[in-house]
């Protein structure tokens, strides 16, 4: 195994422990270092991405299964861990955020295919999409911040789905 492909490990391993302990933070009500577990998992994962999306990257399907997955857990655990502090603005970004995220990541891995397999984002961008809806819901009463949701996901191909 090549260098990168072991800091990918690395990164992944540091993944999960940062979500086990965020997820255990959050149980306890502890949601200030939920957060700050949750950021890091996070910082974990793109700080491999250029490692994942470089040259000598890991396997389509590896990306589309495991890490794709990964990016999508640590973003929705920030926005419920927000959103449980009462940060609606924070919550906001991070979806913001995630959005870019997932398709910029999508695009990258149309890209690598090099055969015509066809990895299959829909159930990750779905959740995404589901917890954007709920947080639309939920905060229906804040104009401003349905605004931004709706111009984020006018990025391309996004354009014609408007949330609210």
């Amino acid at each position: 195994m090549s260098a990168q492909h072991e800091q990918i490990k690395a990164a992944m391993y540091a993944w999960q422990q940062e979500i086990m302990a965020g997820n255990l933070a959050f149980e306890h009500g502890r949601f200030q270092t939920a957060n700050q577990r949750y950021e890091s998992s996070l910082a974990w994962l793109l700080q491999a991405q250029t490692e994942i999306f470089g040259d000598n990257n890991p396997p389509v399907a590896w990306i589309a299964d495991q890490y794709i997955p990964a990016l999508v857990v640590s973003y929705l655990n920030i926005v419920d861990c927000t959103i449980a502090q009462h940060d609606a603005e924070s919550a906001c970004e991070s979806l913001i955020e995630a959005h870019l995220q997932l398709h910029g990541c999508a695009f990258a891995l149309a890209a690598k295919q090099t055969q015509p397999e066809n990895y299959c984002l829909c159930e990750h961008i779905s959740q995404l999409k589901q917890q954007t809806y709920s947080f639309a819901k939920r905060y229906a009463h804040r104009p401003e911040l349905i605004a931004k949701l709706n111009h984020a996901m006018q990025v391309e191909p996004l354009a014609d789905q408007l949330i609210h």
